[in-house]
């Protein structure tokens, strides 16, 4: 949105330019190329050499814009009717999200404009003109800019916490071989329903891996690349098989919680908040406490606040508004759990 709405300032001065001077710009040279073509090729009509010169101009200009739009317009046919949608499926058209909304600006104070700017072809009515379509262009986009930096302060604020986590990870000291009873050269940081928010392997240090624990989740999950990375040599040392039917595959899972150094849960900011029935407990954290009892306690080490999208509110999940959001927190409205990384107890 705040690309939109930089470009879509800009972009209609521009445009006004384009239209009401005829600058020597690229677009213009690729009309005035294709008007030559097509003059060798057709005859000109009596109502096209009644029209001015601004008159074409503007026409091959709208036509321009048709062609450079029609991309976006054949992206939506192809993506709205799929079952499934995200926001990155729009990637692709960003660029042309501008365009659309520079244009969108610039005609709408074309309509506006003119009935409060006199035509004329003096500069100072040009200057006059511009300068309306900008400062209208800054007030009609005011609002999807305060939206916009409200929604990126959600989006920082509500759910940055595994980033957070992760990046706690490097700076710890590193455990002793003989914690992980498997491969002694490598160190577990396991998780079980929150695996797909691992953001990169790159958060953690040499010697460890990303580990599983079974949960709710029975698709099929990643493993690590080989050293051979993605060449056809990987397929013949990978330790892992692979189905083309999204199955889960068993091999993926760390037999027990007690072979992971540090395991990674989202839950409720106590463990006395959960009640008996365990289906209401996280799994790691199960695992966790079955663990507990034969070995000393897993302990906490680092939490960050996750907000709890099911416990609130749609307005304050879609945008942070300060005083608003303190407000609904005192409230009940708004609710956070605690993203949170433990450590094994014979760390």
């Amino acid at each position: 949105f705040n690309y939109v709405a930089v470009l879509a300032v800009i972009f209609p001065a521009f445009s006004s330019l384009l239209e009401e001077r005829s600058p020597n710009g690229i677009s213009s040279s690729l009309l005035r190329s294709r008007s030559n073509n097509n003059k060798k090729n057709t005859t000109t009509s009596p109502q096209q050499s009644q029209r001015t010169p601004e008159q074409q101009q503007k026409t091959q200009n709208e036509v321009t814009l048709r062609i450079l739009l029609s991309p976006l317009f054949l992206w939506f046919v192809v993506v709205l009717p799929r079952p499934h949608k995200e926001e990155r499926f729009l990637f692709p058209i960003y660029p042309l999200l501008c365009v659309g909304a520079a244009v969108t600006i610039d005609k709408v104070w074309d309509l506006l404009g003119s009935r409060f700017v006199t035509s004329s072809s003096s500069s100072s009515s040009s200057s006059r003109r511009m300068k309306t379509k900008l400062y209208g262009g800054l007030l009609l986009l005011l609002p999807s800019n305060l939206l916009s930096i409200s929604r990126t302060m959600a989006l920082s604020k509500y759910y940055t916490a595994p980033l957070s986590v992760y990046a706690q990870i490097p700076s710890l000291p590193p455990p002793p071989q003989e914690v992980v009873k498997g491969d002694t050269d490598t160190k577990l940081v396991c998780t079980c329903g929150e695996w797909y928010r691992f953001p990169s392997s790159y958060y953690l240090p040499p010697g460890y891996e990303l580990g599983f624990l079974p949960s709710s989740f029975h698709g099929q999950l990643p493993q690590p690349f080989t050293k051979y990375g993605s060449k056809d040599l990987s397929m013949t040392i990978q330790k892992g098989t692979f189905n083309d039917v999204n199955m889960e595959e068993m091999d993926r899972y760390v037999p027990s919680v007690s072979m992971c150094s540090y395991v990674v849960e989202l839950v409720k900011d106590s463990t006395d908040e959960y009640k008996d029935d365990n289906d209401d407990i996280p799994e790691c954290l199960q695992y966790m406490l079955a663990d507990n009892k034969k070995n000393k306690k897993w302990s906490s080490i680092a939490s960050f606040p996750y907000l709890d999208a099911s416990h609130t509110s749609t307005l304050d999940r879609m945008f942070y508004i300060p005083v608003w959001h303190e407000h609904g927190i005192q409230t009940g409205s708004v609710q956070y759990k605690s993203y949170t990384l433990y450590k094994n107890p014979q760390l």
